[in-house]
């Protein structure tokens, strides 16, 4: 058997423990528990010493006044708290290795906890101030990049979260079989005023629309994955919550959400009101009715002609109302094409916009002052509405230029206060305005 060393006959025990404590390379705690009202339940623990390579690496006093708490907030969620109540309980000594990433910390701890009488010791060790192993290093290189990555996807959610929200169209996004609202931007909740979409299956927020087929469209886009397009699709809701149904028109496009593991978890609801062109039109074919009947006594070449103009003017109206809205998105001063839809992209066919900038993508946008609106509202944040607005390019290389008209308007987007670029929403408006004009 070994003998019991006599630690006092060296010095006293007091000096001994306290040399200890200023001479150990570990991290050493000595905590009081903080219980609840009742005091049956470990809530807290208060700080009543720190030895020197503690307050070293925790960057505190001796005496801190801060709790566990106050100085590691996220204490629960990693386990080190639960850590410390079971060793003050239990009495049975512990220990607990942890990579805490959180509260202004980032390393390895290795801790060990005891009772003592009513306080609770702590040692630890980290690897702040120690050289990194290659796996290690390797760890936090693929950490950085995952951060960096999710930062990105972060930044791209937003930047498009914005984009929707801002749109002068109907947007809202339904999750599960019961099509439920996670998210409607400010131009759909306008057609519910004092009703709060979000959270609601689709069915039990537009009861109205349950037999006009519309929600059996969405039920199929959710369950194949189809995307669904419709245009001047009639639709007979009760907008004012009053009992009566009133006819609209809208173009509607719908579109299956896939998860990150491909499956199928809602559906994209993108809509717009046609309602004034749709009754523009149908005024048109009244007009074009009343002539036919003025004009039947005349001879059948006049008759013939006015047919004939009454096709053309429909032609062009069928024209604008099946023409989808064209966005993009567009990024620093340069207005650099980070995004364009598929109607924006087929304005000009075969040419390469993404990763360039707009006058050099399109250079007709820069001749015809385009551009120049584009640096308006980029440089001032106020929005630009152009109202058939003619622009002339050749769609096709060898073709001679051609001449539209789009109502769109130029939109400032924002990114932590400042402006980030600009967004393009448009319509083709070709059809109407050339009618008017002939």
């Amino acid at each position: 058997m070994s003998a019991t060393v006599d630690f006092t006959a060296f010095a006293p025990i007091d000096d001994l423990f306290r040399e200890l404590l200023a001479v150990s390379l570990t991290g050493v705690i000595l905590y009081t528990p903080m219980c609840d009202a009742a005091g049956e339940e470990i809530i807290d623990f208060k700080f009543e010493y720190l030895n020197p390579a503690a307050q070293r690496m925790m960057r505190m006093p001796e005496r801190p006044t801060l709790t566990h708490h106050g100085q590691w907030p996220h204490s629960r969620e990693h386990g080190t708290f639960d850590f410390h109540v079971d060793a003050y309980v239990t009495g049975e000594p512990r220990a607990y290795n942890i990579n805490y990433q959180a509260d202004g910390y980032d390393n390895y701890y290795c801790l060990a906890a005891r009772r003592v009488g009513d306080a609770l010791l702590v040692s630890f060790t980290d690897t702040a101030d120690q050289p990194r192993s290659p796996v290690e290093l390797a760890l936090r290189a693929s950490q950085a990049a995952e951060k960096a990555a999710r930062a990105d996807a972060e930044g791209q959610r937003q930047r498009f979260y914005e984009v929707l929200m801002q749109l002068p169209a109907h947007v809202a996004l339904h999750e599960g079989p019961e099509q439920r609202f996670t998210l409607v931007n400010p131009h759909y909740q306008r057609l519910a005023p004092g009703r709060n979409l979000v959270g609601q299956p689709i069915r039990e927020a537009w009861p109205e629309l349950v037999d006009q087929g519309i929600l059996d469209v969405l039920d199929r886009v959710y369950e194949t994955g189809e995307p669904f397009v419709a245009n001047a699709l009639p639709v007979r809701a009760d907008f004012t919550r009053t009992g009566r149904l009133e006819q609209v028109y809208y173009n509607f496009f719908f579109l299956a959400l896939r998860d990150a593991e491909g499956q199928i978890n809602g559906v994209l609801n993108f809509s717009y009101d046609v309602t004034d062109l749709v009754r523009a039109r149908q005024q048109v074919e009244q007009l074009n009715q009343d002539l036919e009947a003025r004009v039947a006594e005349r001879s059948a070449e006049l008759v013939a002609t006015a047919q004939r103009q009454a096709h053309e003017r429909e032609a062009f109206y069928q024209i604008f109302e099946q023409t989808p809205a064209l966005i993009a998105l567009l990024r620093e001063p340069g207005h650099r094409y980070e995004y364009v839809n598929p109607a924006y992209q087929a304005l000009f066919p075969g040419r390469r916009l993404r990763g360039l900038d707009a006058a050099d993508a399109v250079p007709e946008l820069a001749a015809q002052g385009f551009v120049a609106l584009l640096d308006q509202v980029y440089q001032t944040g106020d929005t630009y509405y152009g109202a058939e607005q003619a622009f002339s390019w050749a769609p096709v290389e060898g073709e001679p230029p051609r001449t539209y008209y789009f109502n769109f308007t130029y939109q400032a987007y924002r990114e932590a206060g400042e402006i980030a670029g600009v967004s393009i929403f448009a319509f083709d408006v070709t059809a109407p305005v050339l009618a008017r004009q002939r």
